[in-house]
């Protein structure tokens, strides 16, 4: 079961950043050695006119990018006062690969492009400089998007029924976009925490619903961002990714938000909170608070907005002995579904999320992937809420211990989301 996970772990490298202001080139290192990276991330060296004139170290740090000098400018000279510090911030803009640049010294901004280790700005006036220069990266080698550089613990599964045979639906809808989010491996990333605080098959959660959100929902496969162990950083670029989509549609996307993993309380202000790998449960509100998440994709008007959560919010977890370690239980705070939004939870108040451990799934994952298969996707949302909950709780009733999995819709759907269509 998915349960609230008491870590004592390090802070991150960028952690750090803010507070000390000044990082080396091995420190830096020592981040990209054990992160999964941004193509912006990296050791660069730039040039302008065929020769070389700076090095810098670009990390994440909060929703941005920081650039910090490494070595001196030998361009024009000087340039040995802002070793270690931040001389640009980044910020992601809504086409991949495309970065809005801020200068820390001159205030100016600029664009600048990633690709295949390539780092080209579009300058005019910075500096002086008018034009093109390139960046090139000299660490780590590859550029390959979200690049594990670490082992990670993720359980290997094999097939069971509802991983195989998925219906195949040919009819795209070109509105619908899904981010897909299966959280499982928090002891790689968190110094000193064990495998026990791991949520068994959160990652075969993800993989699978987002196969059948591909095959059989009528997603397109570029409209469909699955993230496995995802970072704090690559959390919130996914959900500025389902933002700028939502923007750009006009109200006409339907958008699925899908999380398996970690929720934690607040203790004192009972709010629920998902869990990226990289945040530690002794700091919860750098997590992404169900609130800020309702907020950030109800921003923008949508035609149909689905959340589904399999985490509870209770300080439960998958693993039992965890909660035997720390048997704390919270009755988290409800939040309030807004817009065209339905969200469905895998259990409700106190209790936790479980395991099927012969399905290689969570519970609530497995007999919503099961309805998906059985019915083509061809189910509206009160069927599925209704099948979900009988065939949840006779299960976990059988293994002693009930689980009530909730759907709730916002006010402006209320009348009308049980007839919405999962297809």
């Amino acid at each position: 079961m998915k349960k609230l996970f008491f870590l004592f772990l390090f802070i991150p490298i960028i952690g750090f950043s803010q507070q000390l202001g000044q990082l080396s080139e091995s420190s830096i290192k020592v981040y990209l050695d054990s992160s999964e990276l941004d193509p912006i991330e990296g050791i660069w060296v730039f040039s302008f006119r065929g020769k070389n004139y700076i090095k810098v170290g670009i990390i994440k740090q909060g929703d941005k990018y920081a650039e910090y000098c490494l070595e001196p400018y030998n361009w024009r000279g000087g340039g040995e006062d802002r070793i270690g510090q931040i001389i640009t911030y980044y910020e992601p803009l809504s086409v991949e690969g495309l970065y809005m640049g801020y200068s820390t010294s001159t205030k100016q901004t600029y664009n600048c492009t990633i690709n295949n280790g390539l780092i080209e700005f579009h300058i005019s006036g910075l500096m002086g400089l008018i034009g093109k220069n390139i960046g090139y990266k000299k660490y780590p080698k590859t550029t390959k998007q979200n690049n594990i550089v670490k082992q990670t613990n993720t359980i290997s599964v094999g097939k069971t029924d509802v991983d195989v045979n998925i219906p195949i639906n040919n009819n795209k809808n070109p509105h619908r976009y899904a981010l897909v989010i299966g959280n499982e491996d928090y002891s790689s990333f968190q110094t000193g925490l064990s495998n026990e605080v791991n949520v068994d098959f959160a990652v075969n959660d993800a993989k699978v619903f987002g196969e059948y959100c591909e095959k059989t929902l009528g997603f397109e496969k570029r409209h469909i961002k699955i993230l496995e162990n995802a970072t704090y950083g690559q959390m919130s670029q996914g959900l500025a990714w389902l933002q700028n989509l939502a923007k750009v549609e006009g109200g006409n996307a339907e958008i699925i938000f899908y999380y398996s993993g970690h929720g934690l309380p607040n203790e004192q202000t009972k709010e629920g909170y998902i869990m990226p790998v990289d945040i530690s449960g002794n700091n919860i509100t750098k997590g992404i608070s169900l609130k800020e998440l309702y907020s950030q994709l109800s921003k923008y008007p949508t035609k149909k907005n689905t959340i589904i959560l399999d985490a509870c919010f209770s300080g439960g977890a998958r693993n039992e002995g965890l909660v035997a370690m720390k048997g704390v239980k919270i009755n988290p705070k409800e939040e309030v579904a807004r817009g065209n939004m339905v969200v469905f939870s895998s259990s409700s108040g106190n209790e936790s999320s479980g395991v099927y451990r012969e399905k290689q799934h969570g519970y609530f994952t497995y007999f919503l992937l099961k309805k998906l298969k059985e019915t083509k996707g061809n189910v509206n949302y009160k069927d599925m809420s209704d099948y979900i909950l009988y065939q949840v709780q006779k299960e976990t009733a059988i293994n002693g211990k009930v689980q009530t999995p909730q759907v709730n819709g916002s006010s402006s759907v209320s009348n009308v989301w049980g007839s919405w269509k999962f297809k």
